[in-house]
């Protein structure tokens, strides 16, 4: 679970808004 945290951390610094859109669309 660590190591997917860093992973979502490290895509939120390289695209904080792309990331989030994405993570936004797929929850719902």
């Amino acid at each position: 679970m660590t190591n997917t945290y860093t992973y979502h951390v490290e895509m939120t610094c390289g695209g904080c808004s792309n990331a989030v859109q994405k993570v936004l669309g797929k929850l719902g």
